[in-house]
C-alpha cells in the first residue's frame, strides 16, 4: 500500500470527487434531515454510562453479592441468572426492582462497551488530521464511508476498504480497519476552507446512534467525542454538513453520465457496458458484468506506485492472482496509449478466464498512472464482447 500522503494531490489539483449536485438534490438531501445543525445535538462530550444510581441503594446489596459469589465459584449463564432471580423474588417488589435495574446496568455495559471502539478511534481519527496539517501535509481529503453501505455487525473491513488516498492518509487502515469485527461504520469530512473536519461512527447495529469529533485542524486540545442517538445515519448527516458549507461530498469515480465512468480530475472517461453494474472506491471503479463472474477494474492515480496496488483490488473481485507481463503498445480508438497484455488464467476459484491488462498515464497529469485490468469468464462470450468495445472507448473526457 502507498504511503498516502506522499502520493495524493495538493489542494489546488483536482481530486477524484462526485459532480456538483444540483439545487434539487441538495434540498433533497436538506430536507430528509430533521436537525437543521446536524452536528451540535449534543452539548456534553461523550461519556459512557454508569450503573443506574438505584443499583446502589442498600436494598439491592444483594446484586453485588451475587456478582461477587458467581466471580468466586465460578458460576456462569444460567445458573448465575437462576440463582440471581431466586435471590431477588425472595424480597419481593424490591427485589424485582433491583434486578430490573441489573439488567438495565447490564445491556449498558454492552452498549458502553462496544462504543470504546469508535470512541477510541475517532479521538485517533483527530489527532492524524491535525497531525497532517501541523506538518502541511496536503494528503487529508473526505474519503468515501467505510463499508460504502450499512452493513450487519460486527463488520470486517478488506484492505481494499482503506485504499483512497484520504483514509491512508490518515493511517485509517491501522488505527480503525486493524482489530476486525467493527460495531461501526466510519466516515471523515473536511472544509479545507475553514479548516475544519468531522469524524463521525455510526453504530450498524443501532441505527441513529452516531458518535462524532468535530474541530479545527489547528486545535491543540484532547479531542471531544459527542454522541447522538436518534436521527439520521451517517451519510444524510454529512450531505447536511456539506449543503450547509461544510466540505464537498467525495465519493469516487462517477461521472454524470450514466453510461460511462468519468475518472474526474483526470479528464478521462470508458463506456460502462449496458446492464454492467459499477463499485466505486475513491480513485477506483469495478465493472462487474451480469453474474459477477467477468468485468475490469478502472483506476487513476497520481503516483504510478500505487498502480499495483489499485490493480491488486481485482483479487477480491474476480478472484484472480494478479497477471504481470510486458505489454505491446496499444493506442484506444480515442487516442490515449497504453501497455496492452493479454493472457489466459485460471482463477483462484477454477474458472478459466481471459485477462486484458492496460497501464498507461494520464494525459496532462505528470507522475500519473491510468490502468485497467479485464477478467473475462471464458463461458461469457458477451462479457468478451462488451469488454473490446469498452476498451475502444477509453477517451480523454
Amino acid at each position: 500500500m502507498g504511503a498516502g500522503c506522499a502520493s495524493t494531490p495538493a489542494p489546488h489539483e483536482p481530486v477524484v470527487a462526485a459532480s456538483a449536485p444540483s439545487a434539487s438534490s441538495t434540498a433533497a438531501a436538506t430536507e430528509r434531515v430533521d436537525a437543521p445543525t446536524p452536528f451540535t445535538w449534543q452539548s456534553e462530550p461523550y461519556a459512557g454510562k454508569g450503573d443506574p444510581p438505584g443499583l446502589r441503594e442498600p436494598v439491592c446489596a444483594f446484586v453485588e453479592a451475587e456478582v461477587e459469589h458467581a466471580k468466586t465459584s465460578g458460576l456462569r449463564g444460567e445458573a448465575f441468572l437462576q440463582r440471581l432471580n431466586q435471590a431477588g423474588a425472595s424480597r419481593g417488589e424490591a427485589g424485582a426492582k433491583c434486578l430490573g435495574l441489573f439488567k438495565e446496568a447490564m445491556a449498558s455495559y454492552v452498549d458502553a462497551s462496544k462504543n470504546v471502539e469508535a470512541v477510541v478511534a475517532l479521538k485517533a481519527l483527530a489527532r492524524a488530521a491535525r497531525s497532517r496539517a501541523s506538518a502541511h501535509e496536503a494528503c487529508l481529503a473526505s474519503p468515501p464511508p467505510v463499508p460504502s453501505e450499512a452493513s450487519t455487525a460486527p463488520y470486517t473491513a478488506p484492505a481494499s476498504d482503506w485504499l483512497d488516498p484520504g483514509w491512508q492518509c490518515l493511517h485509517a487502515q491501522y488505527t480503525l480497519g486493524g482489530a476486525g469485527g467493527s460495531y461501526f461504520r466510519y466516515a471523515f469530512f473536511l472544509n479545507p476552507k475553514d479548516r475544519v473536519f468531522v469524524a463521525a461512527a455510526e453504530r450498524l447495529d443501532a441505527p441513529g446512534t452516531v458518535l462524532f469529533v468535530r474541530g479545527s485542524l489547528d486545535a491543540g486540545d484532547e479531542p471531544v467525542v459527542q454522541r447522538r442517538t436518534d436521527g439520521p445515519g451517517v451519510m444524510p448527516l454529512l450531505e447536511t454538513y456539506r449543503a450547509q458549507g461544510g466540505a464537498p461530498a467525495q465519493y469516487g469515480s462517477r461521472g454524470t453520465d450514466p453510461g460511462a465512468i468519468v475518472l474526474e480530475g483526470f479528464g478521462t472517461r470508458m463506456a460502462l457496458p449496458a446492464g454492467w453494474t459499477v463499485k466505486h472506491r475513491g480513485r477506483v471503479a469495478t465493472a462487474l458484468a451480469p453474474g459477477g463472474k467477468s468485468g475490469f477494474v478502472f483506476y487513476a492515480t497520481r503516483d504510478v506506485g500505487e498502480g499495483p496496488t489499485f490493480l491488486h483490488m481485482a483479487d477480491e473481485a474476480f478472484h484472480v492472482e494478479m497477471p504481470f507481463a510486458v505489454g505491446k503498445v496499444w493506442v484506444s480508438a480515442g487516442g490515449l496509449r497504453f501497455a496492452r497484455s493479454e493472457k489466459e488464467i485460471r482463477t483462484t476459484d477454477g474458472r478459466q478466464a481471459h485477462t486484458v491488462t492496460l497501464l498507461g498515464a494520464v494525459p496532462d497529469v505528470p507522475g500519473s498512472a491510468l490502468g485497467v485490468l479485464a477478467v473475462v469468464d471464458k463461458a461469457d462470450l458477451e462479457a468478451e464482447q462488451a469488454l473490446k468495445h469498452a476498451l475502444d472507448t477509453l477517451a480523454p473526457r
